[in-house]
């Protein structure tokens, strides 16, 4: 028993310290573990004799409302840190939507079914990316920087539909067609001359592997050119005068 109640009071020590770390969800498994077992010892203590009872510390000093109270400050201080973060991680009209409502424990359900409704909505999620990819800047120069943005925004849009179970993977012409506007009439031709034939229609996954080549070569060609130019003004500088 005596055994027992060091282990007690060390798991009471435990819990007391996860207040003061971060990391929420694993304070939040690893506080629950702690206070099962706290739980079970606990249990194991009460068959214990009432002589043994009323000398022992533990019981006398009350360990278990202590553990108790610890634990359920710990697990209230914990769904309000969820409250708070997510509330401070909200941006815009997300941020806007939520803004009223204040970060208490029993406001994260609120926080989350005003943020549900608005943004898990299929409709909404749809008229949102596919007017992302249709309004993707189109690139006008040979830029590694705007052929790597219009790759991302597109892979991105892509994902999020496919995330919502619209078959994106039949959309391939439509999205090649749209995407090969836009881009710079140097790359369209280069990405036409690796086609096979005229008649082998390209997948999105033909046009993402040429845009991600494209844009890795143009950035080689602009670092070499930017070596060279430095290194030609750093000749000039250092060459004596004649």
């Amino acid at each position: 028993m005596d055994k027992i109640e060091k282990t007690q009071v060390s798991l009471h020590d435990k819990i007391s310290k996860l207040l003061h770390y971060g990391f929420i969800e694993a304070r939040q498994e690893v506080a629950h573990s702690f206070w099962q077992q706290f739980e079970q010892q606990h249990n194991t203590l009460l068959s214990s004799n009432s002589e043994y009872q009323e000398q022992s510390e533990y019981f006398l000093k009350d360990i278990y409302e202590q553990c108790f109270d610890c634990y359920l400050d710990l697990k209230t201080r914990m769904k309000v840190n969820k409250c708070q973060y997510l509330k401070s991680s909200l941006r815009g009209e997300a941020e806007n939507l939520v803004k009223q409502v204040a970060v208490m424990e029993v406001n994260y359900d609120i926080f989350w079914d005003i943020l549900n409704n608005r943004y898990n909505n299929k409709r909404s999620i749809l008229n949102t990316y596919i007017g992302k990819m249709l309004n993707a800047k189109r690139v006008t120069t040979e830029s590694s920087q705007y052929i790597h943005v219009l790759l991302d925004v597109t892979t991105e849009c892509l994902a999020v539909l496919n995330s919502i179970e619209l078959p994106t993977d039949k959309w391939d012409d439509i999205v090649v067609y749209t995407i090969i506007q836009k881009l710079d009439p140097e790359s369209h031709r280069l990405f036409e001359q690796r086609l096979e034939s005229n008649d082998k229609l390209p997948t999105w996954n033909d046009l993402s592997q040429f845009l991600d080549f494209r844009f890795r070569t143009l950035e080689a060609v602009k670092q070499q050119k930017d070596t060279h130019t430095r290194e030609f003004y750093h000749q000039q500088r250092v060459s004596p005068l004649k």
